[in-house]
């Protein structure tokens, strides 16, 4: 009679116990204070990946825009901020022992810290679709030298100053 509640009695403490460690990696208060911010935002079929510009800011000018290419600083913290596009998706880097999932209309963050240079693979694993099989992208974890300099090799131009308005449409003369 004990041996078939056993299992379920260890299921309820493990439960229990793990909870509030669980609640703490996810909420965004506990996430390390000198995180960097990226957003992921999912869509069928693609992982549309944004980093903040100069300003660090998201939605701004400066803004550095990628798909399915995630490229990361090991031993740096990271903020990656989760909105689904459409319907529901998920960032999963098994590497990285993690998994969240991406819904319309809530927002999700989750932080890691790489801890080895390489290259991984991001997986969707929610069906999101007939081309769900299509659904993955990359993780390029490189040295914060390297991810400084491919930032900058990215980031947009800034645009050409405007001519001053006292030389605007006025010919020069000889």
């Amino acid at each position: 009679v004990v041996l078939p509640i056993l299992p379920g009695w260890i299921l309820v403490f493990l439960t229990i116990f793990s909870h509030s460690r669980w609640s703490d990696l996810l909420n965004p208060n506990t996430f390390p204070k000198n995180a960097a911010s990226i957003q992921i935002k999912p869509l069928q079929f693609q992982l549309d990946i944004t980093y903040p510009g100069l300003d660090g800011q998201f939605n701004t000018a400066d803004d550095i825009n990628t798909i399915n290419e995630l490229y990361l600083a090991y031993n740096q913290p990271v903020q990656i901020k989760l909105l689904a596009q459409d319907v529901i998706h998920s960032f999963f880097v098994p590497e990285f022992r993690i998994k969240q999932d991406a819904v319309p209309g809530m927002p999700t963050a989750v932080w890691i810290q790489p801890i080895r240079a390489g290259e991984y693979n991001i997986a969707c694993a929610e069906l999101c679709g007939a081309q769900h099989y299509r659904m993955m992208g990359y993780v390029h974890v490189v040295s914060p030298d390297s991810l400084a300099s491919w930032l900058k090799s990215q980031a947009p131009e800034a645009p050409a100053p405007a001519e001053p308005e006292t030389t605007k449409g006025k010919e020069k003369q000889p």
